[in-house]
């Protein structure tokens, strides 16, 4: 094993130890407003997504790198990528097979055709991950936290 990747492995083992995740869209969660700005940058837009309940309804920052940050009570509670973005998310390249995101992951703890959910852990609150394919190509992925 390279000096290299020693590293890369103690560094991902200190950041599970301390609470933090080697996922950065992770970190988002739970942030305000204003921190995430600090963090990001202002947003390319700013809109409500609605729900059937009407409690349920979030804000939406919208960046030009195709990731969307819901907020509900103030806080961030979801992290979206849709197919258009050109990030790695969750270690993911864009239009990942589903089967190289079962990899990364690991398994899945609900499947069905167009679907996974995945758990990442606790993070002061427990986080997971749906990821929508079509075609078995990732093409939406959501972080969010399973609390809300």
């Amino acid at each position: 094993m390279s000096n290299a990747v020693r590293v890369l492995t103690l560094a991902a083992f200190a950041a599970i130890a301390i609470g933090t995740s080697v996922y950065p869209d992770v970190s988002l969660l739970g942030l305000e407003p204003t921190e995430v700005i600090e963090e990001l940058g202002g947003p390319a837009r700013v809109y409500v997504a609605r729900s059937k309940r009407v409690e349920l309804a979030s804000v939406v920052f919208f960046y030009d790198d195709f990731r969307y940050i819901y907020f509900h009570d103030n806080r961030v509670w979801q992290v979206r990528y849709d197919e258009r973005s050109e990030e790695y998310v969750l270690g993911l390249p864009p239009n990942s097979s589903r089967r190289d995101v079962l990899y990364e992951l690991g398994p899945a703890v609900y499947e069905n055709g167009e679907s996974a959910v995945f758990e990442l852990g606790d993070h002061g609150f427990p986080v997971r991950v749906r990821a929508f394919f079509e075609s078995d190509r990732l093409v939406d992925t959501y972080i969010y936290r399973a609390d809300y």
